[in-house]
């Protein structure tokens, strides 16, 4: 074939590109649809972490809070 030739192709087989095309398009979109949810489920997670953690401390500051008061409660009544 040389390079002057044009090809021609058939309306069936121009429809058939088309809904190739279109295809390709809806999963490049569903793809970007998908790393979206994804960046807001990391995000939602990162936010979890940092709640958790604090609430561990939290935790942690309440149960000293009632050791000391045990140790007071303790020291004045004495055991029992």
């Amino acid at each position: 074939m040389n390079e002057k030739t044009q090809i021609k192709f058939t309306d069936d087989e121009l429809a058939e590109l088309r809904d190739l095309q279109l295809k390709y398009q809806q999963n490049i979109l569903k793809f970007g649809e998908l790393n979206i949810e994804r960046l807001a489920i990391e995000t939602s997670i990162a936010n979890l972490k940092v709640s958790e953690n604090e609430l561990k401390q939290e935790y942690s500051s309440l149960q000293k809070q009632e050791q000391s008061l045990i140790d007071k409660i303790i020291a004045k009544y004495g055991e029992g």
